[in-house]
């Protein structure tokens, strides 16, 4: 057992080495990022990685050897941020579109130096691609066609801000 059970609480947990990475809204409603050592994971042990923040959700996080995946939403948008374990590093995936969806895919390799996920927008079809952490770099490997002559350089996307009556 990590934590015993708290009403309201969740948290899951990513293993990697002698360290538990675990995701909690124990200090507010977007989650955090905490480390646990194997051995005693107990809240007594946890160490902050990543505070809860105001503007951003932590959804997620998927656990490799060498880095891991923080699944997050920000803006209204989903981000991926891949974190080195040897130097903390940080690299966040770019998409071409304004306006987006991406969502990691299943990753069933632990060793690898890639991590797959899922992008599409109103411009561009469903697609996976692999990114490969020390290039810095995403590669298409599956792309769903769209039947009748679909031209991508006919549309646009854009998205657009606007102030309410009440200012927000």
């Amino acid at each position: 057992m990590i934590a015993p059970r708290e009403q309201d609480i969740e948290y899951d947990a990513e293993h990697i080495g002698d360290q538990f990475y675990i995701r909690t809204n124990d200090k507010g409603r977007n989650f955090r990022l905490v480390t646990g050592p194997v051995s005693d994971p107990g809240k007594k042990n946890w160490k902050e990685i990543i505070p809860v923040r105001d503007s951003v959700m932590l959804s997620g996080v998927q656990a490799f050897q060498d880095f891991y995946v923080l699944v997050e939403r920000e803006n209204g948008l989903p981000q991926l941020t891949i974190v080195n374990l040897a130097n903390g590093t940080k690299q966040r995936i770019s998409y071409p579109e304004p306006v987006y969806t991406a969502f990691p895919q299943v990753n069933r390799e632990f060793k690898t130096k890639f991590f797959r996920y899922s992008y599409q927008s109103l411009i561009t079809p469903s697609s996976v691609f692999d990114y490969d952490v020390e290039k810095h770099s995403s590669a298409l490997l599956k792309q769903n066609e769209v039947p009748g002559g679909y031209d991508p350089s006919r549309y646009k996307s854009e998205r657009v801000w606007a102030t309410a009556r009440d200012g927000v």
